[in-house]
């Protein structure tokens, strides 16, 4: 069905890396911190930098960029750090279950990115069930 590289490649990847991963992500972070008061989710555009890290870990798993899996466990280890200092105006509980949720999400996020990459370069999906 699909040549690796190609631009159905890269629409089928990028679609489901994009796409599917906002999705996925937004679904399983809305059900993980139900209950949970974010005092973050009034001006944050998480969407915004989960497009963008997606796109460029989709690119790097695709191009077999060497590192690429220790790349995407440290740019979720960066984001955690980044805000684990944030002021905690809600309850404990409230917040070890944002941050733990934040860990997860991060993770469906990179399998989308992971997935698509992977069938843009022909090592998964359609193209190498030679379809």
């Amino acid at each position: 069905m699909f040549e690796p590289f190609t631009f159905g490649a890269y629409l089928l990847g990028l679609s489901l890396s994009l796409g599917g991963g906002h999705l996925a992500a937004w679904g399983f972070l809305t059900w993980a911190r139900r209950g949970a008061t974010d005092p973050f989710t009034t001006d944050s555009l998480g969407w915004v930098t989960g497009t963008l890290e997606r796109l460029f870990f989709t690119l790097a798993v695709a191009v077999n960029l060497s590192g690429v899996a220790i790349a995407m466990m440290a740019w979720l280890g960066t984001k955690l750090a980044a805000n684990w200092g944030a002021p905690e105006t809600a309850d404990v509980q409230d917040i070890r279950q944002l941050r733990f949720s934040a860990i997860l999400g991060g993770l469906v996020s990179m399998l989308f990115a992971f997935l698509g990459g992977m069938i843009i370069s022909g090592r998964y999906g359609p193209t190498a069930a030679g379809f």
